[in-house]
Protein backbone atom coordinates (compact mmCIF):
# COMPACT_ATOMS: atom_id res chain seq x y z
CA UNK A 1 0.00 0.00 0.00
CA UNK A 2 1.02 3.29 -0.76
CA UNK A 3 1.96 6.48 1.36
CA UNK A 4 -0.75 8.21 -0.10
CA UNK A 5 -3.52 5.48 0.38
CA UNK A 6 -2.48 4.73 4.00
CA UNK A 7 -2.79 8.69 5.31
CA UNK A 8 -6.04 9.10 3.26
CA UNK A 9 -7.44 5.46 5.21
CA UNK A 10 -6.21 7.29 8.48
CA UNK A 11 -6.91 10.74 8.31
CA UNK A 12 -9.52 10.98 5.59
CA UNK A 13 -7.82 13.33 3.39
CA UNK A 14 -7.51 13.86 -0.64
CA UNK A 15 -4.96 13.49 -2.70
CA UNK A 16 -4.55 16.89 -3.05
CA UNK A 17 -4.64 17.95 0.88
CA UNK A 18 -1.70 15.09 1.31
CA UNK A 19 0.03 16.62 -1.77
CA UNK A 20 -0.07 20.44 -0.01
CA UNK A 21 0.47 19.00 3.43
CA UNK A 22 3.89 17.38 1.77
CA UNK A 23 4.77 20.22 -0.03
CA UNK A 24 4.56 22.69 3.41
CA UNK A 25 6.21 19.70 5.20
CA UNK A 26 9.12 19.53 3.15
CA UNK A 27 9.94 23.18 2.55
CA UNK A 28 9.82 23.84 6.58
CA UNK A 29 12.25 21.36 6.62
CA UNK A 30 14.34 22.71 4.12
CA UNK A 31 14.18 26.10 5.59
CA UNK A 32 15.24 24.13 9.14
CA UNK A 33 18.19 22.82 6.67
CA UNK A 34 19.74 26.19 5.36
CA UNK A 35 19.33 27.72 8.62
CA UNK A 36 21.08 24.45 10.28
CA UNK A 37 23.94 24.98 7.56
CA UNK A 38 24.70 28.92 8.02
CA UNK A 39 24.95 28.39 11.91
CA UNK A 40 27.13 25.66 11.63
CA UNK A 41 29.55 27.45 8.50
CA UNK A 42 29.38 31.06 10.75
CA UNK A 43 27.53 32.97 8.04
CA UNK A 44 26.04 35.79 10.36
CA UNK A 45 22.58 36.93 9.26
CA UNK A 46 22.49 40.55 7.67
CA UNK A 47 22.26 43.45 10.36
CA UNK A 48 18.44 44.56 11.03
CA UNK A 49 17.16 47.66 9.52
CA UNK A 50 17.35 50.57 11.70
CA UNK A 51 13.44 52.42 11.33
CA UNK A 52 13.93 54.82 13.60
CA UNK A 53 14.79 56.98 11.10
CA UNK A 54 12.17 56.81 8.70
CA UNK A 55 9.57 56.04 11.85
CA UNK A 56 10.59 60.14 13.13
CA UNK A 57 10.04 61.30 9.40
CA UNK A 58 7.04 59.82 8.86
CA UNK A 59 5.88 61.24 12.21
CA UNK A 60 7.29 64.90 11.17
CA UNK A 61 4.80 64.17 8.03
CA UNK A 62 2.09 62.70 9.99
CA UNK A 63 1.69 65.74 12.18
CA UNK A 64 2.30 68.51 9.37
CA UNK A 65 -0.62 66.72 7.45
CA UNK A 66 -2.66 66.64 10.55
CA UNK A 67 -1.89 70.71 11.38
CA UNK A 68 -2.52 71.22 7.56
CA UNK A 69 -5.80 69.48 7.99
CA UNK A 70 -7.00 71.43 10.65
CA UNK A 71 -6.34 74.85 9.04
CA UNK A 72 -8.38 73.46 6.26
CA UNK A 73 -11.21 72.75 8.32
CA UNK A 74 -11.53 75.55 10.36
CA UNK A 75 -11.39 77.96 7.05
CA UNK A 76 -14.16 75.29 5.69
CA UNK A 77 -16.20 75.41 8.80
CA UNK A 78 -18.28 78.71 8.40
CA UNK A 79 -17.82 79.21 4.71
CA UNK A 80 -20.71 81.48 4.36
CA UNK A 81 -20.24 83.79 7.77
CA UNK A 82 -16.31 83.78 7.16
CA UNK A 83 -14.14 84.79 9.87
CA UNK A 84 -15.65 86.69 12.64
CA UNK A 85 -13.83 90.11 12.81
CA UNK A 86 -11.22 91.03 16.08
CA UNK A 87 -14.08 93.10 18.45
CA UNK A 88 -12.69 96.04 20.44
CA UNK A 89 -13.32 96.13 24.13
CA UNK A 90 -16.70 96.60 25.63
CA UNK A 91 -17.37 97.56 21.48
CA UNK A 92 -21.23 95.97 21.47
CA UNK A 93 -23.98 98.19 23.62
CA UNK A 94 -26.38 94.94 24.08
CA UNK A 95 -29.46 97.23 24.06
CA UNK A 96 -29.08 98.30 20.54
CA UNK A 97 -27.11 95.44 18.56
CA UNK A 98 -28.56 94.18 15.25
CA UNK A 99 -28.30 90.35 14.93
CA UNK A 100 -25.24 90.66 12.96
CA UNK A 101 -23.10 92.58 15.62
CA UNK A 102 -24.52 90.26 18.83
CA UNK A 103 -23.30 87.24 16.16
CA UNK A 104 -19.31 88.79 16.50
CA UNK A 105 -19.22 88.26 20.01
CA UNK A 106 -17.56 84.87 20.84
CA UNK A 107 -19.63 82.11 21.35
CA UNK A 108 -22.82 83.86 19.98
CA UNK A 109 -24.12 82.12 16.77
CA UNK A 110 -27.63 82.46 14.73
CA UNK A 111 -29.42 81.12 17.19
CA UNK A 112 -28.50 82.67 20.18
CA UNK A 113 -28.70 86.07 18.72
CA UNK A 114 -32.34 85.41 17.57
CA UNK A 115 -32.85 84.67 21.23
CA UNK A 116 -31.04 87.88 22.63
CA UNK A 117 -32.91 89.87 20.65
CA UNK A 118 -36.78 88.25 21.25
CA UNK A 119 -35.73 88.82 25.05
CA UNK A 120 -35.05 92.20 24.50
CA UNK A 121 -38.21 92.72 22.38
CA UNK A 122 -40.06 91.34 24.95
CA UNK A 123 -38.84 92.31 28.15
CA UNK A 124 -37.27 95.38 27.06
CA UNK A 125 -34.01 96.43 27.52
CA UNK A 126 -30.89 94.74 29.88
CA UNK A 127 -30.46 96.42 33.10
CA UNK A 128 -26.90 95.00 33.91
CA UNK A 129 -24.93 92.34 32.08
CA UNK A 130 -26.43 89.06 34.25
CA UNK A 131 -29.74 90.11 32.64
CA UNK A 132 -28.53 87.88 30.08
CA UNK A 133 -28.39 84.82 32.22
CA UNK A 134 -32.02 84.71 31.64
CA UNK A 135 -31.91 84.17 27.80
CA UNK A 136 -32.36 80.58 27.08
CA UNK A 137 -29.29 79.15 26.43
CA UNK A 138 -26.93 81.75 27.85
CA UNK A 139 -25.17 80.06 31.26
CA UNK A 140 -22.19 81.74 33.36
CA UNK A 141 -19.13 80.63 30.64
CA UNK A 142 -20.88 82.02 27.83
CA UNK A 143 -21.83 85.29 29.27
CA UNK A 144 -17.61 85.70 30.76
CA UNK A 145 -16.71 85.44 27.61
CA UNK A 146 -18.72 87.69 25.89
CA UNK A 147 -18.53 89.90 28.85
CA UNK A 148 -15.50 91.78 28.14
CA UNK A 149 -16.99 92.80 24.67
CA UNK A 150 -20.51 93.92 25.42
CA UNK A 151 -21.65 96.86 26.85
CA UNK A 152 -24.60 98.55 28.58
CA UNK A 153 -25.50 102.09 27.53
CA UNK A 154 -24.86 105.31 29.67
CA UNK A 155 -27.47 105.87 32.02
CA UNK A 156 -28.52 102.41 32.40
CA UNK A 157 -28.04 101.48 35.90
CA UNK A 158 -25.76 98.15 36.84
CA UNK A 159 -22.44 96.64 36.11
CA UNK A 160 -21.03 96.50 32.68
Amino acid sequence: MSLFARVQEKFGFTRTEITVILFLSGTFLFGLAIRQYRQTTGDAPQAAFDYSRSDSAFAALTNAAHVRDSLATRSVERPSEGRKRVLDSHSVDINTATRAQLMELPGIGSQYADRILSYRNAHGPFSSLDDLLKVKGIGRKRLERMRGFVRLPRGTSGPS
